[in-house]
């Protein structure tokens, strides 16, 4: 937001509290939306409309039948038809994980804690429990995108407004300490809190990571980083709201409108594999988070420099990263003695 006299630091709290509730509002939309689903699913292949407790078979069966995919095929199409469901096929183990929790976390809110809840049935439970270690559902970790790799993509991007502004964002989720595309996408013009020739810094609030809602992790943006976000400021004319914005279908005139963390995983997506990169196609956001870790490494950075960036508080998970990069770097299975 632009710098005002008669703007108290009062209204700018009530502004920041204002649109933390908006974030909240969206979760609870997330949390309907799985509720929708699951009564949805319910009312599809058991013919149940909503009630409270839920059978523990029932929820027994959602999980077993989400996770293999064993859906019998003319109800799965009904379930399509009602664009409850996107496509054919089994659910991630997370996405399970996340509507039991929210069936859960209603049957909690009605009373049905503990044994009484069947959401929390031994045999449901250790249904998500094996699916996590069972290699059919064993998450492949996206491919780091270090700096050279970014590079390439931002060099096959177009100099349009569209391309200034996709440039932009796959430079700052990079070089800006690895950034997550919830962070991104949040980002607004009044989380830069200072501006320099050289860098500019912001604030990120409600990180992933963070322990308490208030808390505020400080970034540097410079380097390229900069460059590209300061050229997407000037082209765009963006000096309050969302940093990175939707654009009109010919991309010529930016709304109001931020971007959704969807929107920037299709982006980054689509962007990788216009590039030409290699293994294109299993590039995501979260390769620009692990690139920038990987680069840090590469390069021999001080870990914890890296960890103040990314907003990493455990040095085991930042090492995850970390040590892909710094294994080109290590010299111990050098033996050369030249």
């Amino acid at each position: 937001m632009e710098k005002n006299e008669y703007i108290s630091s009062q209204a700018i709290s009530s502004m920041r509290s204002l649109d933390e509730q908006a974030q909240r509002q969206t979760t609870q939309l997330a949390k309907s939306s799985d509720m929708d689903y699951f009564w949805g699913w319910a009312k599809v292949f058991h013919d149940e409309k909503e009630h409270y407790p839920v059978n523990w078979g029932m929820v027994f069966d959602f999980v077993a039948t989400h996770l293999e995919g064993n859906f019998d095929p003319e109800k799965e199409a009904k379930l399509i038809e009602s664009k409850l469901k996107k496509e054919r096929g089994r659910h991630k183990v997370a996405t399970v994980k996340r509507r039991l929790s929210t069936l859960s976390k209603e049957h909690k809110n009605r009373g049905h804690d503990g044994h009484a809840n069947p959401c929390q049935h031994p045999d449901a439970l250790k249904l998500i429990n094996d699916a996590r270690r069972s290699p059919t559902h064993a998450n492949t970790p996206s491919p780091a995108a270090v700096k050279l790799v970014v590079d390439k993509v931002i060099t096959s991007i177009s100099d349009n407004l569209l391309g200034i502004c996709d440039k932009a964002m796959i430079y700052v989720s990079f070089g800006a300490g690895g950034r997550r595309r919830s962070e991104l996408v949040s980002l607004k013009f009044s989380d830069i809190v200072e501006i320099t020739d050289t860098y500019y810094l912001i604030e990120i609030r409600g990180a992933k990571n963070q322990t308490y809602a208030d808390e505020v992790l400080t970034v540097k943006i410079e380097g390229k980083a900069r460059s590209y976000l300061q050229e997407w400021l000037i082209a765009s004319g963006v000096g309050d709201g969302y940093l990175f914005r939707q654009l009109t279908p010919r991309g010529q005139v930016v709304k109001e409108e931020g971007l959704s963390g969807t929107q920037f995983y299709r982006i980054v997506k689509k962007r990788s594999i216009s590039s030409g990169i290699e293994y294109a196609d299993k590039f995501t956001p979260h390769s620009l988070r692990s690139g920038f870790v990987t680069e840090q490494g590469k390069r021999g950075k001080n870990m914890y420099d890296g960890m103040a960036a990314t907003g990493h508080k455990s040095r085991e998970q930042y090492e995850k990263y970390y040590q892909s990069g710094a294994a080109a770097n290590n010299e111990a299975t050098s033996f050369d003695d030249t």
